[in-house]
């Protein structure tokens, strides 16, 4: 689950240059709960619950995420669906799938994305609260 920092490549379209995933949920695993983290994640596999990250989360080609989120950044390929609260970007590319609703500063859906729900986009000061 955890592995070495290594640079992420560019994930059909979405280019995370000097982004580091610590923390990998794996196309072969499944995990339910909570993840906590100041640094990166990146969902592979299936991952029901809540992530609260200070970094970037992706959501991979293969991943599917279920629940509630608070990222810095979102990168999606995958699936997501729940309520997710962006404080800068979000953005999906043409295989991604987005469901529920939505806060972010910044929306970006390549052709071929598909979001339904709610979006409400706020300035960085409105997200946190202040």
């Amino acid at each position: 689950m955890f592995k070495a920092e290594q640079p992420l490549k560019q994930d059909r379209g979405i280019t995370v240059s000097s982004t580091v995933a610590e923390t990998i949920i794996g196309s072969e695993t499944k995990y339910k709960g909570t993840v906590t983290t100041s640094k990166s994640i990146r969902v592979d596999g299936s991952f029901e619950g809540e992530i609260k990250s200070g970094g970037v989360v992706i959501v991979g080609e293969t991943g599917q995420f279920k629940g509630t989120m608070e990222c810095q950044t979102l990168f999606t390929s995958g699936r997501v669906e729940g309520t997710v609260t962006v404080q800068g970007r979000l953005e999906s590319t043409e295989t991604g799938r987005i469901k529920g609703d939505i806060t972010v500063k910044e929306l970006i859906l390549a052709e071929g994305a598909v979001f339904d729900g709610t979006c409400n986009m706020s300035k960085y000061n409105e997200i946190k609260g202040e």
